[in-house]
């Protein structure tokens, strides 16, 4: 048996509650990593969590939780409730943002004499939570930064993005020149995301390493545009190409030698 607590416009009700999750499994949490993919069952994870920015609750930041603090949940007002949290196991806070949409379905119900077709308000609960704070570990577990920002306020800002100056000071490097008809001003997000990453790994080579990322990229993009030592950047397309190149994405596949790249990069040992 757990506890409910919901979040009515910027304050918390609770009651005594079945737990609404069960089973999850964060063997396979990794630290949060800018541009890279979770594979099926795995979770960002932010360890440390109550010292972070992003932990402005008192109920995650005590030793023990203490229900009495809160006004009794008396209804489950889809209309007015953000988002819910289960505490459950003594240790784990679930949290699960509640959707504006699939708030009224239409059920049939029996009277005694007939089936009567009602419209009822409900609340649908996920599978797996949006997020998982592990209070004995201090680790908060999740999917998607962006998608639980409405609840730990800023957390998005760990997809780190690289800010103009940032990407000025990327397309200004030696090896790189943007064609005319591409202004950086057009640079899309996901590459703004990898821009932040690529100025940072870039930095740590030495010029022998720069020549073989040059000569990397070549290798599986020969048509790639190059003047005078340049890459001639003509659209996002190509400026993918060369972040996917600094950050070692290509391969080849061992038995047929097919060219690839990773969509995600996750270091092992």
């Amino acid at each position: 048996m757990g506890y409910l607590l919901a979040n009515i416009k910027g304050h918390f009700e609770g009651r005594i509650s079945d737990d609404l999750y069960s089973n999850l499994d964060f063997s396979n949490a990794r630290n949060f990593e800018v541009d890279s993919l979770l594979n099926e069952n795995e979770w960002w994870k932010i360890e440390a969590f109550k010292n972070t920015e992003y932990c402005k609750f008192d109920f995650l930041k005590t030793e023990s939780f203490n229900s009495q603090k809160y006004d009794p949940l008396d209804s489950l007002d889809s209309d007015k409730i953000k988002y819910i949290v289960s505490y459950q196991n003594e240790n784990l806070f679930c949290f699960q943002k509640i959707s504006k949409v699939n708030k009224l379905r239409k059920v049939l119900s029996f009277d005694g004499k007939r089936m009567k077709l009602q419209e009822k308000k409900f609340i649908r609960v996920n599978d797996i939570p949006d997020a998982i704070y592990d209070r004995q570990a201090d680790i908060l577990y999740f999917k998607n930064p962006s998608s639980i920002n409405s609840i730990f306020s800023g957390i998005n800002k760990i997809e780190k993005i690289a800010t103009d100056s940032e990407v000025s000071k990327f397309i200004s490097k030696s090896f790189i020149t943007l064609a005319s008809d591409f202004d950086s001003k057009e640079i899309n997000l996901p590459n703004r995301k990898r821009i932040f990453e690529a100025n940072r790994i870039w930095e740590e080579f030495g010029e022998k390493e720069k020549i073989e990322i040059k000569n990397y990229i070549l290798q599986f993009y020969p048509d790639f545009n190059v003047e005078n030592g340049k890459f001639i950047v003509e659209n996002d397309k190509d400026l993918t190409v060369l972040l996917w190149g600094i950050e070692q994405r290509f391969y080849f596949t061992p038995i047929d030698k097919k060219k690839r790249v990773a969509n995600s990069i996750q270091k092992i040992d």
